[in-house]
């Protein structure tokens, strides 16, 4: 919140070491050290979750369109649509 209350907390299952990145739409992505990459509405709910071979620890990119790139420990670059689809790894 604007006054520095917390607004919302979403738990994930293990560590986050990325940043957020947060698109257009308010959108925010994150990787986690359980293997996914998550995409919150702005009021902290789920919108999806894509599962990865290992660890996501590095920060994702968030293209205009929605496009989230991020890579994974698992040695792969994965290119993901708007709605959480993997279009290529």
């Amino acid at each position: 919140n604007p006054d520095g209350s917390q607004r919302w907390v979403y738990p994930v299952a293990d560590w986050i070491d990325s940043s957020p990145a947060v698109g257009a739409d308010g959108t925010i992505v994150f990787g986690s050290w359980d293997n996914a990459v998550y995409a919150l509405y702005p009021d902290g709910s789920l919108k999806w979750k894509v599962v990865t071979g290992d660890d996501v620890v590095s920060s994702p990119c968030v293209l205009a369109d929605g496009r989230v790139y991020v890579g994974s420990r698992d040695g792969s670059l994965y290119a993901l649509s708007a709605s959480g689809a993997v279009l290529w790894t």
